[in-house]
């Protein structure tokens, strides 16, 4: 299952350093095709949460939410 935010891997990296409170200015963007990784990977990672939001009673998260709430549970971890 996926949240019901499409983002990219960049942006998503920024969310979470906004959430935290962290410097966003640390997160660097990079071109995909400069790591060099072994295995290919999607340009477009993103899955279509349409069929769940429909269907379940708990649906999907947008990811600010969804990051307070991690942000939340760390807390009480504590």
């Amino acid at each position: 299952m996926a949240g019901a935010t499409r983002t990219s891997r960049f942006e998503f990296a920024l969310e979470i350093a906004n959430a935290f409170g962290l410097d966003r200015s640390l997160v660097e963007g990079v071109s995909m095709a400069d790591l060099k990784w072994s295995a290919r990977r999607p340009a477009d990672s993103s899955l279509d949460v349409g069929r769940a939001t429909r269907l379940l009673k708990n649906k999907p998260l947008k990811l600010a939410p969804a990051l307070e709430r991690l942000k939340k549970s760390m807390k009480e971890m504590k």
